[in-house]
């Protein structure tokens, strides 16, 4: 429970409740969110004009290696956040099973792979029998052309997007998004 705070002024306010940390995430991700698009906020009208493909194969080659496909989502969701790229509407995010998903994304993955400028992996995990798919450039000139058009501000807020999901565990990067972006796990698979 929030403490209560009375006030000459007001009848009545609530302070967050400090130990609920899936509201320190979000506060915590509010406060990026300020900071990053200050930062980007010039920078971005220069570079809405790039598509959705675009954009994965900047996420792709920023990550250096391949990405789980619930990964690659994710990072893309909280950069597009970070720097107010969901705002245009590009990829038409929507809450789904796994948290935020795209069909233009999904898509635009399916276009990759058929021009040859993506591949898929297909990976089981031997104790629960779950497949994962895997993408990752194969040809790193295909993301290094976009990375290169994209301003360093706005590279550096994906590096550091990139930093805090990768290598954790799906569960972890759930909780995350969830805690942070509640209107995105209404159909969320807890």
């Amino acid at each position: 429970m929030g403490i209560s705070i009375k006030d000459p002024d007001f009848e009545h306010i609530d302070t967050p409740d400090l130990d609920d940390e899936s509201g320190l995430i979000a506060l915590h991700e509010w406060d990026k969110i300020k900071a990053y698009r200050k930062d980007v906020a010039e920078e971005m009208s220069k570079v809405l004009e790039l598509s959705s493909a675009d954009w994965v194969k900047a996420l792709l080659f920023a990550n250096e290696d391949k990405v789980v496909k619930i990964q690659l989502f994710k990072e893309l969701f909280v950069f597009g956040e970070r720097t107010g790229l969901n705002d245009s509407n590009l990829f038409e995010w929507y809450p789904h099973n796994f948290g935020p998903y795209s069909n233009v994304v999904a898509e635009g993955l399916e276009i990759l792979k058929k021009e040859n400028v993506v591949s898929e992996d297909r990976k089981i995990t031997k104790k629960e029998g779950n497949i994962y798919y895997l993408y990752g450039l194969k040809n790193s000139e295909d993301g290094k052309k976009i990375w290169g058009m994209l301003p360093k501000e706005i590279q550096k807020v994906m590096k550091a997007t990139i930093e805090e999901i990768k290598g954790k565990p799906f569960a972890e990067i759930k909780k995350f998004v969830y805690n942070a972006y509640p209107h995105m796990a209404i159909k969320a698979n807890l």
